[in-house]
């Protein structure tokens, strides 16, 4: 047994080269299979790590006109919803750019942002830009906003703002593509926060929402049909809500049509009469200032004179009114434009796959690496079984003379076998081991590195 042992020693020591190749393909096939699938489940626990610290919202109601205090008060009574945030939000763009920029206003409590330079918006003049915009502007710079349509209106109090801070938010992951609008070049060029304060509008005109219960982390099974079941037995209920409000806009718009309507022809029958009733006054007293001047009667002219101005003032008043009657049917065009357009007036719930492009193809990412955590290592085992075939073989090849002497030796076939169980399985287990550690602590390690926005943003860029 002993002199075994030595020649079991001795063919490792003469075969260091091939003992270390074969460990090492090994070793590559598990650091593979450990990393590749270790990689998605640390990827959605960054990711859910991320969403817990901004307590990003589980859905998000938006609406193409401002919410009133009953479509809150609706929002609010949403069964299944443990919490309700309201805020506002506008498209605008660069001033003399094509460059759309979402502004939104500050998030208090749900899809919170991550600081990464400066501090948040405390006043109307103030504004925190995306932080990929850090390249092209820094703190204390001021920003133009434009409307970006003709005779079209920003949202907000001011146009011109401080930059005093630069942000990340998962609402917000992919940096190539942050969304859609219809400014500018059609994507949005980055996103913006500021008070509310720098809103026109006294009412907010999105709700963020989280669930009352999420069942189960981010992109799981359970967490994702829960979501999708949700939603849409919320959109049902805001339908409805959806159709009350837009049957009082449109009875309040159609008494302000018809109340406008009967102003405006009472209004243009007066004026009609006034002008009349002016131009008469203006002829008759032409004539008798004519008659004055004759008569060279200096009191008459001067009475004549302050009736002229009398009617000087009444010209001017009807001039005002006139304006004022412009305006109307101006107000009166735009509410019938604004009641033809009812129809596309909507009240919409979106679940985090819908209104952030960015959770869905990060969650897309995770579950391809799965897949290939799957499939590709079956490869490299493959490869590494057949190399180890092979190498054994040519082994056992190399050593029929010796097996022969030893079994001559009377050295039964299980001793005899031993050095070449006692080589593969060292080996096999080498390279496991080894594997295992890189695949764990090597991969494991480099994807927790970073910060969970700064990774997210990284990987789904």
């Amino acid at each position: 047994m002993k002199m075994l042992n030595k020649n079991i020693a001795r063919e490792f020591k003469m075969s260091l080269a091939r003992y270390i190749s074969v460990s090492a393909l090994l070793m590559l096939g598990v650091f593979v299979l450990i990393g590749l699938n270790v990689t998605g489940p640390n990827m959605r626990k960054t990711a859910q790590t991320a969403y817990n610290t901004e307590q990003l919202a589980d859905a998000k109601v938006t609406s193409t006109v401002s919410l009133s205090t009953k479509d809150r008060t609706a929002i609010k009574n949403l069964a299944g919803i443990k919490k309700t945030e309201f805020g506002y939000t506008t498209d605008t763009v660069i001033k003399n750019t094509k460059h759309a920029l979402r502004v939104q206003s500050n998030p208090k409590t749900l899809s919170k942002l991550t600081i990464t330079k400066g501090h948040r918006a405390t006043t109307a003049k103030q504004i925190v830009l995306s932080d990929k915009l850090r390249g092209q502007y820094k703190l204390g710079d001021h920003i133009t906003v434009a409307a970006g349509k003709s005779n079209g209106s920003t949202g907000l109090t001011h146009k011109t703002f401080t930059i005093v801070g630069f942000a990340t938010s998962t609402e917000y992951l992919k940096k190539d593509s942050l969304g859609s609008t219809s400014l500018g070049s059609g994507t949005l060029y980055g996103f913006a926060y500021t008070t509310t304060g720098a809103f026109s509008s006294t009412k907010p005109n999105v709700a963020r929402l989280a669930f009352t219960n999420s069942k189960g982390a981010a992109y799981s099974t359970a967490y994702e049909h829960y979501a999708t079941k949700q939603v849409d037995k919320l959109q049902k209920k805001l339908n409805r809500r959806n159709r009350a409000r837009v049957a009082k806009l449109r009875q309040d718009l159609t008494k302000q049509i018809n109340d406008a309507e009967t102003n405006i022809a009472k209004n243009t029958t007066a004026i009609t009469n006034a002008e009349t009733e002016l131009s008469a006054a203006q002829s008759q007293l032409d004539t008798q200032m004519i008659q004055a001047k004759a008569a060279q009667s200096s009191s008459t002219v001067a009475t004549l004179t302050i009736k002229q101005q009398a009617l000087d003032q009444q010209r001017a008043k009807l001039k005002t009114q006139k304006q004022a009657l412009k305006d109307a049917r101006g107000k009166l065009t735009e509410a019938k434009s604004s009641k033809r357009q009812l129809k596309d007036v909507t009240l919409t719930i979106a679940s985090r796959n819908d209104f952030n492009e960015g959770y869905n193809n990060y969650g897309e990412d995770a579950a391809r690496i799965d897949a290939l955590g799957k499939s590709f290592p079956a490869f490299f085992f493959l490869i590494a079984i057949l190399v180890s075939f092979t190498t054994m073989r040519r082994m056992v090849e190399e050593k029929r003379i010796e097996m022969g002497t030893l079994r001559a030796l009377g050295y039964t076939k299980g001793q005899v076998m031993r050095e070449f169980l006692v080589y593969s399985v060292t080996t096999a287990v080498t390279g496991t081991v080894l594997g295992s550690i890189l695949g764990l602590l090597v991969l494991q390690e480099s994807s927790s590195a970073r910060t969970p926005p700064t990774l997210i943003s990284r990987i789904s860029n």
